[in-house]
């Protein structure tokens, strides 16, 4: 929670579930919040008043945390990670969902100088 620049990829739209919550008690203690959503993008959805980005490199502020939520495939994000790793080199953690099981994807992670909170429960 001390880094200062959060990514919420997966939001589900609900308005109690994890990843709303999570961006309310970010806001809560001012840190930076952007969310990452393809189908609400292409649609024009603001959610809790943010923009709603198609891709983490459409991003154009410093990323320290990303916090993966509901029926995301980790692999097909594996590019766009690589790719804003390429251009900024930024991201120091990935929350991935507590059910990752793919060592090999944590391995990737890694790879590319990134920490993944794997089996770790978010702290809210």
């Amino acid at each position: 929670m001390e880094q200062e620049n959060w990514v919420i990829i997966g939001i589900d739209h609900e308005e109690d579930h994890l990843s709303l919550r999570l961006v309310r008690e970010l806001q809560k203690l001012g840190k930076s919040v952007h969310l990452v959503c393809p189908r609400c993008a292409r649609d024009g959805i603001k959610l809790l008043g943010l923009p709603v980005y198609e891709f983490i490199e459409d991003i154009d502020e410093q990323v320290d945390v990303i916090s993966l939520h509901g029926d995301v495939d980790q692999w097909t994000l594996a590019p766009h990670i690589s790719q804003r790793m390429q251009w900024y080199g930024d991201i120091k953690v990935i929350w991935p969902p507590e059910n990752l099981v793919d060592d090999r994807w944590v391995s990737e992670m890694y790879d590319y100088g990134i920490a993944v909170a794997y089996n770790c429960r978010l702290p809210i």
